[in-house]
């Protein structure tokens, strides 16, 4: 295992949580629909755990947040269609922008499990499995509303 870049790879993960966390909470205030309302407050529980969890092992390894890399560029302007969207209360691009965002997320933690026990410990890879789990999960709950829409 490479303790440098398990770290790395720790901040990328903990920065993308961060920002999703962000991302929710602010569409979270501004959702005017119940169901949309519990799912952004869902989905950011989801990353404020796995924040948790990504601080532990990092500490674990000796390292620090590296409060410097941020994911920020690939999902702001995401959010920023999510929040005109909300305004318009537009159900499907809401749904659109958060399954898109979803995925992205699922594909950089993929990412980082493939590179396996060269780049992250045993430990840490069943850590990130986990949360994997979770966010996959997450996404399979906005995928059923997305779909609701379209199927009833």
């Amino acid at each position: 295992m490479n303790t440098e870049k398990a770290i790395e790879n720790l901040n990328a993960l903990l920065s993308i949580n961060n920002d999703r966390i962000e991302g929710y909470k602010s569409a979270l205030y501004e959702a005017k629909e119940a169901d949309i309302k519990i799912m952004f407050s869902t989905l950011a529980q989801t990353s404020l755990d796995c924040t948790k969890e990504l601080i532990y092992e990092l500490k674990k390894l000796g390292g620090k947040k590296n409060n410097e890399y941020r994911e920020t560029g690939k999902f702001f302007s995401i959010w920023i269609v999510m929040k005109k969207a909300i305004k318009k209360d537009d159900r499907k691009t809401i749904l659109d922008m958060c399954k898109h965002d979803e995925n992205l997320v699922l594909e950089k933690y993929q990412k980082i499990l493939n590179q396996g026990v060269y780049r992250i410990s045993p430990t840490e890879q069943s850590v990130l499995n986990k949360q994997y789990n979770l966010l996959k999960s997450d996404y399979e709950r906005v995928n059923k509303m997305h779909q609701h829409l379209f199927f009833g």
